[in-house]
């Protein structure tokens, strides 16, 4: 690895050159304007180590730890209440992760994302060619190439526009709820009313990437030719994602908002479910009978 004034720069995730120091990206970025590529460059300086410590926290959402810091709190149970939880490494993730896991990054979103367009594909395609062998007849298989296409018109706007308006929709919540009532009465002196609960829109962005990855290896098992176990697989794949996101975006809200941004939980089952079925229902559609 490369060094600079005696600090060991990271690998980077797929050149494997050592990349920039961080504090030299930051400064990139803070006099960057939001058109420039250096602007988004830090949300995509992610090292090998933090990535996959990422994953691995993907695939079990129960962990009372937060996937990302929110307000100095970073662990709640899934109701909200502020929780210590096990001691470090109690929950099978090691310590607080390798230093800069805390920061949220779009490479990761990006990268599952893409990988499941292709991998959904190609697990639907050869289920496909499974249930043809399977069938009884001499029924011509032929691959279908629309579901590339159909997965990214799909998936990158469950990443983006999703995220967008949940971000939105909470922004309005906690306004409405820090703006002070009127009671109709002479005005009085009052105390400071502080500010609303805010969450950065890049971090909504990446937790509703890595709450894909799940769907994965979910993919790869839905090949087996039994639509009980398909439909039991997806099943736990929508379970976990949900819960990924629960525990993520409205457990760690202050508790005086978090009654009314119960339509945002109601919001994340409806895609969540939606989503769990489409690509049940397009890529793997099938049965050996």
């Amino acid at each position: 690895e490369g060094t600079d004034d005696g600090k060991i720069q990271r690998q980077g995730l797929i050149s494997g050159i050592p990349s920039p120091r961080r504090d030299d990206v930051d400064t990139a970025a803070a006099n960057a304007h939001c058109w420039q590529v250096a602007y988004y460059r830090p949300f995509f300086d992610l090292d090998t180590a933090t990535f996959m410590f990422r994953l691995k926290r993907c695939l079990w959402p129960f962990s009372s730890k937060l996937f990302y810091p929110v307000n100095g709190l970073d662990r709640t149970n899934l109701l909200g209440t502020a929780s210590m939880g096990p001691p470090d490494g109690a929950d099978g993730f090691g310590s607080s992760g390798p230093p800069g896991s805390d920061r949220p990054d779009l490479y990761g979103p990006f990268w599952i994302t893409t990988t499941l367009i292709f991998l959904f594909a190609a697990a639907g395609n050869l289920a496909s060619w499974i249930n043809t062998k399977l069938s009884e007849g001499d029924l011509l298989w032929e691959a279908d190439f629309q579901q590339m296409s159909t997965g990214a018109a799909i998936l990158y706007p469950y990443i983006t526009i999703l995220p967008l308006l949940f971000w939105y929709l909470l922004k309005s919540i906690a306004e409405s709820s820090a703006a002070p009532q009127s009671s109709g009465l002479p005005s009085l002196p009052t105390t400071p009313i502080s500010p609303p609960f805010k969450r950065p829109l890049v971090e909504i962005v990446s937790i509703f990437g890595y709450s894909l990855f799940v769907f994965l290896p979910t993919s790869l098992l839905c090949i087996l030719p039994q639509e009980g176990l398909r439909w039991a697989f997806v099943g736990v794949a929508f379970a976990f994602s949900f819960v990924f996101l629960v525990r993520n975006l409205w457990s760690p809200l202050p508790e005086s908002i978090r009654g009314k941004a119960l339509v945002l939980v109601l919001i994340l089952l409806a895609c969540t479910a939606g989503l769990s079925l489409v690509l049940k229902l397009f890529f793997f559609s099938y049965s050996s009978g």
